[in-house]
């Protein structure tokens, strides 16, 4: 007998929500990177200011995020 621990049954299954996640912060951190690097000349070239700038497109983008599955799930 083990002191302070168990081995897992070899048959556990943790499902697939781990894999789901590790995959997820990725593609994230991939889209949020390639979103901030085509944004960055168009940021330099605006007449706001840099919070006012990146709220706005922040906003937009996620909004957009949002209202565009929602159109499509209504059958708009």
């Amino acid at each position: 007998m083990a002191m302070g621990w168990t081995m897992r049954d070899p048959t556990d299954n943790d499902g697939t929500m781990p894999l789901f996640f590790m995959f997820e912060v990725v593609v994230l951190a991939l889209y949020l990177f390639l979103w901030w690097i085509a944004n960055l000349p168009v940021q330099r070239r605006a007449l706001l200011g840099f919070w006012g700038y990146w709220t706005i497109s922040a906003l937009v983008a996620i909004v957009s995020s949002f209202a565009l599955p929602t159109i499509q799930m209504t059958g708009g």
